[in-house]
């Protein structure tokens, strides 16, 4: 072999080597999974938030769609997603379908504006049943089928 052939076969070689590692890389980064690594709530008379931080360990984009309680309640709840901004002063709450998480990326639920969180609304005896033991069961659902049970301790 002349050099100009060998230093082909090593170039060949090396390129290979490149894509089988990127190949590789993808299939990791697609195997990752969403993790729920905080969960705290806060309640009042009215309400319960909840605050969850995500870590999107995927290869592909991940939403939150949707939450429900996993406790059983007497009376009328309901569970939503809420974004909180400020306007004029006012920090003002609104529902929201959903709140995407790029890949490898984690989203951060906390209150103020600029953010999400989780907003349990019910009557009182409803709200009251959820904070007895001081923890808030529920259940997160992903566009991509996935549920993630959640339990979040009640902070004063």
């Amino acid at each position: 072999m002349t050099d100009f052939q060998d230093k082909r076969m090593l170039a060949a070689l090396a390129g290979g080597i490149v894509i089988v590692i990127i190949i590789a890389a993808v299939f990791l980064l697609q195997g990752g999974s969403v993790e729920v690594l905080d969960a705290k709530a806060r309640a009042t008379p009215a309400v319960i938030g909840v605050f969850v931080t995500i870590k999107n360990g995927t290869g592909s984009e991940v939403c939150l769609i949707g939450a429900e309680l996993r406790e059983q309640v007497n009376g009328n709840v309901k569970v939503d997603i809420h974004a909180t901004s400020e306007e004029q002063g006012l920090y003002k709450m609104y529902p929201v379908e959903e709140v995407c998480i790029p890949p490898g990326e984690t989203l951060e639920m906390r209150s103020g504006p600029g953010s999400y969180h989780i907003m349990i609304a019910g009557d009182a005896e409803a709200l009251s049943q959820i904070k007895s033991d001081g923890i808030v069961q529920i259940t997160l659902l992903l566009n991509n089928g996935e549920r993630i049970e959640v339990d979040a301790s009640i902070e004063g």
